[in-house]
Formats: structure tokens, sequence, C-alpha cells
């Protein structure tokens, strides 16, 4: 889980700022909402939050950059989130991650926490490599080991939506999650992995589970439309064998 702190002295603001992340993201948690500087400080000691989404403008001509000033060690990433654009130097200069204008909008939240988890997204690659290589080929696998900021979470198979490869890296777009979850495979060891379990290669950038597609489209080369809306191309190298396929399912 991501450890979060809210500060925000706007009571409205930060409640619709609590409902925005709680609507978005499952691996957030909020672990304190805060309207000031000293509570802020007895937070930041107390529960050693990953992230902090930090308003600039706060009461009794308080700021977030009182905050930080008097932290003095910042082991935590900053996303000034204020409704004005002039602290954008001085956020700078405390090394923000991001910096978003209010109203925040779900498109602003997304890429900013994206950045996040780009930023802090490293694992132990050779126990990657031991649990991959350990998964069992022959039997359906119920659920597979994908990487996160903090190691690896065990997610069911069947919420792989499909994979997208690009050179020694794969993205997997899963159920319920905006944005992928890179795996450090090529899209043929991914094929290998989940030939049991329902995957079909339909182009050399992608691998679709077959329980996902809503339409197949027809055209010189054809496309599918998965279960998040997504619309891929199906590759005339693999379109007999995958229509095929079709066919007898």
């Amino acid at each position: 889980m991501i450890r979060v702190i809210i500060v925000e002295n706007e009571q409205v603001i930060a409640d619709n700022f609590v409902k925005l992340i709680n609507k978005l993201f499952d691996d957030i948690e909020i672990i304190e909402v805060c309207n000031s500087v000293s509570q802020t400080i007895v937070s930041i000691k107390k529960h050693t939050p990953d992230l902090i989404f930090l308003d600039i403008e706060l009461n009794n001509g308080e700021s977030g950059f009182d905050i930080l000033k008097q932290i003095p060690q910042i082991n935590f990433e900053i996303i000034f989130a204020t409704a004005y654009d002039k602290y954008a130097l001085q956020a700078i200069k405390f090394s923000a991650l991001d910096y978003i204008l209010k109203p925040v909008t779900e498109e602003d939240l997304t890429d900013a926490v994206y950045r996040f988890r780009q930023k802090r997204g490293t694992i132990n690659t050779q126990q990657l490599q031991i649990l991959f290589n350990n998964l069992q080929r022959g039997p359906a696998m119920h659920q597979v080991a994908l990487p996160t900021m903090n190691g690896l979470d065990f997610v069911p198979v069947d919420h792989i939506i499909y994979c997208q490869g690009e050179g020694s890296q794969t993205a997997a777009y899963l159920k319920n999650q905006n944005l992928p979850t890179i795996l450090s495979k090529t899209l043929k060891d991914c094929e290998e992995l989940f030939h049991n379990n329902g995957f079909y290669r339909i182009h050399k950038s992608y691998l679709v589970n077959l329980n996902h597609i809503k339409k197949y489209l027809k055209g010189k080369d054809g496309q599918v439309i998965m279960s998040n809306n997504k619309t891929l191309e199906v590759s005339r190298n693999y379109k007999d064998a995958f229509l095929d396929l079709l066919r007898k399912s």
C-alpha cells in the first residue's frame, strides 16, 4: 500500500480529495488528513508516509513550505495541490514530484500518482525471476506474481485483460486498474507463462485474454475490442489461426 497524508485546510476540498483518491486507487491508504503545520509535522513523524499531497496556503498565514522547512530529512515524495500557480519555483526548490492545480481532476491525479509509481517502482528483479521460473507451466494457474512499488502482488490471472510488449518489458493491463503493471519480461515469456490460461497472441505486440474479448471487428487485418473498451489490432500473421480458434470456442 502507498501510505499518504493529505494536507488541506478547507474541509470540503479535503473531503472531495479523499473521495477522488478512494475512487481511483485501491492501493492508496490515506493515513491522515491534516490542516495545519503542527498537525502535519506530528503526523509525518508518527506515520512515516510514502507520499504527501500538500496544499500551500494554510490557515493563519502558514504554508506548506513551513512544514518542509521543519522536517530535517524529507524521505517521502511531495505532490503540491494548490489553487495558485505562483509557487511553482518554490515547489521545484523542495524537489516536488509534481505540482497540480485545484480543483484537482481525475486525469491530473492519475498522472501524478503514475509519476510516483515510476519513481518508486523498483523491485527485487532476482526475486521476480525466481518466482517466474518456479511457476508451473503445466496446469492452469489461478494467480501470478506481478511487480508493484512495494515488491510483488499475486493477482488472479483472469484479472489480466491483455499484455502489451515492448522490447524486454511487458505492460499488463488489469481489471479495475487505470495504469498498467510493468513486467521485466518479454511478451514471449508471458505467452509461454500463460499458454494454459486462455491467452492468445494476436499481434507481435499483443497477448490477449480470450475471456476479455467483447467483439471482433472484420477488416483487412481485423480488430478486437477488449472488456476495458480498448481496441487492439490483429496482425495478418496471426489472423487466420486466431479466427479458427474463435470459431472453435
